[in-house]
């Protein structure tokens, strides 16, 4: 029988990064299993949609 290890969420910041400043703006934390389930979540939740020199981006937050 083989044991699996238990997956437990992680809080994820989620922040726009424009392009053109190259400055970051914080929008939200969310907590999810990966990066890419939180910014699922960020663009369902908020209805965002992309914009010209936007990136929408994903990280774990900073310890502080």
């Amino acid at each position: 029988m083989t044991r699996r290890a238990k997956v437990e969420k992680t809080i994820f910041e989620v922040r726009e990064y424009n392009n053109t400043t190259k400055t970051y703006q914080y929008k939200e934390t969310i907590t999810a299993y990966t990066a890419d389930e939180a910014k699922e979540i960020f663009i369902k939740k908020n209805k965002w949609k992309s914009k010209k020199d936007i990136t929408l981006f994903v990280r774990l937050p900073n310890c502080k």
